[in-house]
């Protein structure tokens, strides 16, 4: 197997992953290859790839949809490379991607990068936040909320593998993936210039009603979550746990994140500072 491998897990993306194959190959590494997932597609996705006709290409098909936490493990099952990248059937890799983060991983475990959002007609372009994060930077925002890209990880194989890798959660995988790679001591950090353009479509899990219902009602992202802040202060986890009401719950979380503002560096405490001013924390970090 190659050095690198780029997952690429895809339904019923016949108009867009041609665009997402092409940008990632004209900017691939030698030594390097793109594993495309084709979870159950009932389009014309398997030809869109073929169209493609690059030897850099492979594809596993899988006759039904598993959905993309089962698909990246599977990915991850079947490919034997020392680095993984992830890049979605809908997105765009920026030129400079690469050869950006092969030089940012070297003192990381998990390497993430800023991204560019965009609609389906490209008449909007929004960059997301241009702040770098160090190890610790994201091992405290993930208490916060997920502020890591899905599709910018490039990561080394054995961190995943460490952290238990893609568990078959129905929303969420990333950030579950991310608690557990955190509490478990791998070294994370974030490029604050974006290198994948990141499509925004209606038709989005993370778009749709009750979203954030659903991730609180998965009990292993919970578990994940009650874990890194375990790892982060010893009883913080089980002490959070322990209380009944949703107002002791919420009062304890919010203290223990504003003790948590000093370990940030100065740039990216000030972004956090607001937010939690503002009570505005991801699903988790809210009882």
């Amino acid at each position: 197997m190659p050095r690198l491998v780029v997952v690429m897990p895809a339904k019923n993306a016949e108009s867009t992953i041609t665009s997402a194959l092409r940008s990632t190959l004209r900017n691939l590494p030698k030594d390097s290859k793109v594993v495309v997932w084709n979870d159950g597609s009932t389009d014309q996705t398997l030809n869109s790839v073929d169209r493609v006709s690059d030897s850099r290409v492979e594809i596993i098909s899988s006759p039904n949809s598993v959905g993309g936490g089962a698909a990246r493990a599977a990915l991850l099952q079947q490919t034997d490379s020392e680095f993984v990248a992830n890049m979605d059937a809908d997105d765009y890799c920026l030129p400079w991607r690469f050869s950006l983060q092969q030089k940012h991983i070297h003192d990381l475990d998990i390497s993430f990068t800023a991204t560019i959002k965009f609609g389906d007609r490209l008449r909007s372009l929004r960059p997301t936040s241009p702040l770098t994060y160090e190890s610790t930077d994201v091992l405290v925002s993930l208490a916060f909320h997920n502020a890591m890209s899905h599709p910018s990880m490039y990561a080394r194989r054995d961190a995943l593998e460490r952290a238990g890798g893609y568990r078959d959660l129905k929303v969420a995988q990333d950030y579950d993936l991310w608690l557990r790679a955190a509490a478990a001591g791998q070294r994370m950090g974030r490029l604050g210039i974006p290198c994948v353009g990141y499509r925004q479509a209606g038709k989005q899990v993370s778009r749709q009603a009750g979203y954030v219902e659903r991730i609180r009602a998965q009990g292993e992202l919970t578990e994940a979550y009650v874990g890194l802040l375990e790892a982060m202060e010893p009883g913080a986890g089980h002490m959070l746990s322990n209380f009944t009401s949703s107002e002791a719950k919420q009062d304890f979380l919010e203290s223990f994140l504003a003790k948590q503002l000093s370990k940030f560096r100065p740039g990216v405490r000030t972004y956090y500072s607001l937010l939690l001013k503002q009570k505005r924390l991801g699903p988790l970090a809210i009882v």
